[in-house]
């Protein structure tokens, strides 16, 4: 029994980064830690990896009380210790050091953990107890010097907890209020976030975080692989006990597709916006003649809203479709082919329906099993437009709402103006408004379902979600490439380097392309890093250089005044905001590339 959740992880260590949508899947099938990596390689690509407190909350938020997990860390004590610094991002540089003279020395063996002294460093045990400084990057004042003598484990913890790190990074130390805090405070020894250790990551990757519960780890040489415990934080265990685990997923998401209605063939095809894979077997009813179709597909929210089994079901009078449908969230998951309904038994609630000859809607239809709604809609097939009434399922009306057809009867044609869904008998006699004049032929697909969307006047804000994004004309895609740019420039500058040399500056116009730009931006130099949503004056509305109205938004001051000269920043920490900011200031910033 496994659940999912989609995170994000960055990719390379060069002046830009790109990043690219990946998955957890938390595994409850007890198995030992080995058992674990091999279970995890076979169905995924291995046990799962951490870069940071974010990953690690979509980490526990992907299963509830888990207990105790494995994850893809173990310690390999035939490896040299290695130097990290304990804030996510921060590469340790043997360059750029400050060790006292003789340190580190290892003295006291093992001595993995730094303390300063006169803005000198030096190795320490990491049990003993010291003063130690934090670093807020969510806060005006960003050093604070902690009065309380503690281990490393448990100043990491203090500073995770009330800030954000354990002070990280020569760059930190250079800066002019860290000066300042340590020369106004009395102190003698400091914990700083520097550690070193011999533990690594089941696929190799280079990440430094750790999150060890400084209450129950103690780095015993026979407990060698990592896991989660029950208040979130890592501690360690013998490899050969057996647990559960989590696995992570970098493929991009695909599922089967049928290449014909029987789906004699299928073939694997990536998903755009779509996190759900279908599979469906369709009893079909058209004008008496029973036939039987298998459909496999990406499937978006509207029609998979969960995953599990369901039952679709409608009945129009001279067409009628049942569906047992199978929803999953997993890679290639929907291989499977379900067996076909069984008759459907008659319920209470009875609708009108229209005779497919004279359009009259005064007949009447008994409805069946799952169908609990009376259905009205005008339908548009080729030049035709026609009135649609009948029984249909609670979900059957729900999706064709959000899909504009009726899923599993695309050959009934698109709904033009509707529907509506009501729940007593004979509800659905009144007046169907009036398709349009005017009406676009559009060829009927054999095998997808058919999705129509309504591009809005572009002189209203709005906040969407990615499937509300489909319906609206905001775009949804997920195929860019996200590139964050190191270097310091102006909004015009930016938007001109990314234009010249990748696509544009970034468009984030739903909450994944958020969540993409947030792990790039961690990489910054800068506070804020430029996106592209700018404020046009003439219109008094902000637009993306996409031409993209504003969907979704992450605004941080939505009091803010609006004026002239404003383009919108993404804070590289904290909550990764939005804020309006003078144009012509420097920030490193995003762009995208096919």
């Amino acid at each position: 029994m496994q659940w999912s959740v989609f995170v994000l992880i960055l990719m390379g260590q060069c002046s830009f980064c790109l990043c690219r949508l990946y998955e957890y899947h938390f595994v409850r099938e007890n198995k030992t830690w080995e058992e674990a990596q091999t279970y995890c390689r076979e169905h995924y690509t291995d046990l799962a990896k951490v870069f940071d407190m974010t990953d690690m909350k979509r980490l526990t938020d992907s299963a509830s009380n888990q207990g105790e997990a494995w994850i893809g860390l173990h310690n390999q004590n035939n490896v040299n210790r290695k130097w990290l610094w304990s804030l996510p991002g921060v590469k340790f540089n043997d360059s750029e050091t400050k060790w006292a003279d003789g340190e580190p020395n290892d003295k006291i063996h093992p001595e993995n953990c730094l303390e300063m002294i006169n803005h000198k460093w030096n190795d320490y045990p990491c049990t003993f107890s010291y003063q130690f400084i934090c670093y807020d990057e969510k806060n005006q004042k960003q050093f604070h010097f902690i009065d309380d003598w503690t281990t490393w484990l448990k100043a990491q913890s203090y500073c995770r907890e009330h800030h954000t790190d354990l002070i990280s990074g020569l760059t930190q130390f250079n800066d002019e209020e860290v000066k300042a805090e340590i020369e106004s405070e009395e102190y003698t020894y400091v914990w700083i976030g520097l550690f070193r250790d011999t533990w690594r990551w089941s696929d190799e990757s280079s990440s430094s975080f750790r999150f060890w519960d400084p209450d129950q780890f103690t780095d015993e040489s026979n407990k060698e692989c990592a896991m989660t415990v029950s208040n979130g934080k890592w501690s360690s265990d013998e490899c050969n006990n057996t647990k559960h685990f989590f696995c992570y997923d970098d493929r991009p998401f695909q599922c089967q597709k049928c290449t014909d209605e029987q789906c004699s063939n299928t073939t694997l095809v990536t998903c755009s916006s779509e996190t759900m894979c279908v599979t469906a077997s369709i009893q079909v009813n058209s004008s008496g003649t029973p036939a039987q179709q298998i459909f496999k597909a990406c499937a978006s929210s509207s029609l998979c809203p969960a995953t599990g089994s369901h039952t679709f079901s409608a009945n129009l009078g001279a067409l009628s479709a049942v569906a047992s449908t199978k929803c999953c969230n997993t890679y290639n998951c929907n291989t499977e082919t379900l067996p076909f309904p069984a008759a459907q038994t008659v319920n209470s609630l009875e609708c009108f329906t229209c005779n497919p000859v004279t359009s009259q809607c005064t007949s009447q239809v008994q409805c069946r099993g799952e169908e609990n709604l009376c259905f009205q809609a005008s339908v548009t097939s080729g030049s035709s437009t026609s009135p649609a009434l009948g029984c249909v399922s609670t979900n059957m009306c729900a999706a064709a709402e959000s899909l504009g057809s009726l899923p599993f009867m695309q050959s009934l044609g698109s709904i033009s103006s509707g529907p509506s869904c009501c729940g007593t008998s004979f509800c659905n006699n009144a007046t169907i408004p009036a398709p349009p004049t005017t009406t676009t032929t559009t060829p009927t697909p054999t095998t997808a379902i058919t999705t129509t969307t309504t591009t809005p006047t572009p002189t209203t804000v709005a906040s969407t979600t990615t499937q509300e994004a489909l319906e609206t004309g905001c775009d949804a895609t997920m195929t860019d490439k996200v590139i964050l740019i190191k270097e310091k420039k102006t909004w015009d500058q930016a938007l001109t380097y990314c234009r010249d040399h990748h696509r544009d500056l970034i468009s984030i116009t739903d909450p994944q392309k958020q969540r993409w730009a947030e792990e790039v931006a961690k990489q910054a130099n800068t506070p804020y890093v430029w996106t592209g949503l700018r404020y046009i004056c003439n219109e008094g509305l902000w637009f993306w250089v996409s031409d993209k109205i504003v969907c979704y938004n992450n605004w941080e001051l939505k009091h803010e005044m609006d004026r002239c000269g404003m383009s919108a920043a993404m804070q590289t920490g904290g909550k990764h905001k939005w804020f309006k900011k003078d144009d012509k200031m420097e920030f490193n910033f995003i762009c995208t590339e096919r």
